[in-house]
């Protein structure tokens, strides 16, 4: 069965910045940067929802902010979904906010690292 167009992974960077923001801190520039470590082409890169986070973001920090977590937590969820429903099926599938890692193409460094484990 395919997920529904509106649903993100727990650890989806979009999810993950809203629901931070729940908490009363708005999202700042260098929180964004985690939009980029997804692993997708330029062209279904997540910094193009950029803007849309951080308003909504500032939206959602003022009321997780007066103490109102469920409701932030609400707002946040209900922002993702939207934001959900108009990405792509590779956009909605990242589960990560780390960068991977770059595969190793010097031998030498492949080499070494078998022989030192």
């Amino acid at each position: 069965m395919k997920p529904s167009a509106r649903y993100l992974p727990n650890n989806h960077p979009v999810r993950y910045l809203l629901e931070s923001a729940a908490n009363g801190s708005p999202i700042t520039a260098t929180d964004l940067l985690i939009l980029s470590n997804a692993d997708l082409p330029p062209s279904e890169s997540l910094t193009a929802f950029a803007d849309e986070i951080e308003q909504a973001g500032l939206v959602i920090a003022r009321v997780g902010a007066t103490g109102a977590h469920q409701p932030a937590l609400e707002l946040a969820q209900e922002q993702w979904e939207q934001l959900a429903a108009t990405m792509t099926d590779h956009q909605r599938a990242v589960d990560s906010t780390e960068k991977r890692p770059e595969p190793e193409t010097d031998i030498d460094a492949v080499i070494a690292r078998v022989f030192a484990n």
